[in-house]
């Protein structure tokens, strides 16, 4: 899950993520929390899934089963994934994707 915050008027959005929790304070001031798959962090980061396999070394194969479920994937590939598409290890979702 890629996670991002956001604290402002009431705005609901929905780029590449869906949004996991909202609140709003007494002033409608909202913050938000968006968790991202591995997918949605790739397709938010702008890489295409070509580019992001020569990058981390993998086939095209090994990419799309780690975009539907990334359940398996090791440390240090995650490591790596969340270094490419600039996210935090904590804020990926790491299991079977049910949304894309």
């Amino acid at each position: 899950m890629f996670r991002s915050e956001y604290t402002g008027k009431l705005l609901f959005y929905q780029l590449y993520c869906g949004v996991d929790w909202m609140v709003a304070d007494k002033n409608e001031n909202v913050t938000c929390t968006s968790f991202y798959t591995i997918k949605m962090a790739r397709l938010a980061s702008g890489y295409s899934e070509l580019i992001a396999c020569n990058i981390l070394g993998m086939s095209m194969n090994e990419l799309k089963h780690i975009e539907e479920d990334s359940s398996d994937l090791t440390i240090a590939r995650a490591q790596q994934m969340s270094s490419l598409y600039e996210v935090s290890i904590d804020s990926i979702y790491f299991g079977k994707n049910n949304i894309t």
